[in-house]
């Protein structure tokens, strides 16, 4: 499996640096990034949960408990719950629109790095190309799957990492449930998008905001990776002296001379896209 990175012109500086943006989910292209549909708020055991709550600070107020001593029979727990039940029958779908707010503002601690299964002389790179590089000015990175810094993501136990494919649906992801049997947002949440996005064919990286090797002195939630987890550099059809001088110059250091550098050119007869070996930054 070969993992690629699509970037513009001005990110020519992953490579020099060696590191690379983990982005925040809420600051995707897509509005629907992360977020599961809102039948929280219609789970039995939620709204039982939801009702315990309230109805336990209804019963600790001052003025209810005046008004428990003073009219006992109007005021048992029984005819509070089912006043809340009432309630919160008409306030379903305000309370599906709060609870989007409530999910939108908790991805923010969420940092992704996508990546694509795409290589770029794919005819199914086209897209990417044109979306992810400003009209092929860019470059593709492709990083090496088996390097420790990539499987160091995979999912382990009590660390905030984890990785994977991205799996293409029409629905929205929905929710588990955790050990009491209230519901929980399941892990696909981070690895599901509408189907629009499948010819991405992505795959994911995932870290979380304040955990360790974020680096957040430049740009929100930059991550250092080892030189021996690149693999090859492609230049798009479109790409500048400038952008290609600076990558030989770049993997002309010892530590980068394993990078095998090429170019996209475009096929003289078919829609297709030819890649070779770059010899220089011509």
């Amino acid at each position: 499996m070969a993992l690629f990175k699509y970037l513009e012109p001005d990110r020519v500086d992953v490579v020099e640096h060696l590191r690379i943006r983990f982005a925040p989910a809420n600051g995707f292209n897509d509005p629907f990034e992360c977020l599961p549909d809102s039948h929280l708020v219609e789970n039995s055991r939620w709204q039982r949960q939801n009702e315990d709550d309230c109805v336990r600070e209804i019963l600790a107020a001052d003025a209810v408990q005046s008004a428990i001593h003073r009219r006992p029979c109007h005021w048992t727990e029984e005819r509070i719950r089912q006043d809340h039940r009432e309630r919160y029958a008409m306030r379903v779908p305000e309370l599906k629109n709060l609870a989007m707010e409530a999910l939108i503002s908790a991805r923010s601690h969420l940092r992704i790095l996508c990546l694509s299964q795409v290589p770029p002389e794919s005819s199914e790179a086209f897209l990417i190309w044109g979306h992810y590089t400003q009209n092929h000015q860019g470059i593709v990175i492709e990083f090496e799957p088996e390097n420790i810094w990539i499987e160091g993501h995979e999912p382990v136990w009590g660390q905030p990492h984890d990785s994977g494919p991205v799996s293409y649906s029409k629905n929205r992801p929905g929710w588990d449930a955790d050990e009491t049997g209230l519901p929980r947002p399941s892990r696909d949440l981070v690895f599901t998008k509408s189907e629009h996005w499948r010819y991405e064919k992505e795959f994911r990286l995932l870290r979380f905001a304040g955990t360790s090797g974020l680096d957040t002195r430049v740009v929100d939630s930059l991550v250092p990776f080892p030189p021996l987890a690149l693999r090859t550099i492609t230049f798009g059809v479109n790409a500048s002296h400038s952008v290609k001088e600076r990558i030989f110059t770049t993997c002309a250091r010892p530590e980068l001379r394993h990078v095998r550098i090429r170019e996209a050119q475009i096929h003289p007869d078919n829609y297709e896209l030819t890649v070779l070996d770059a010899t220089s930054a011509r």
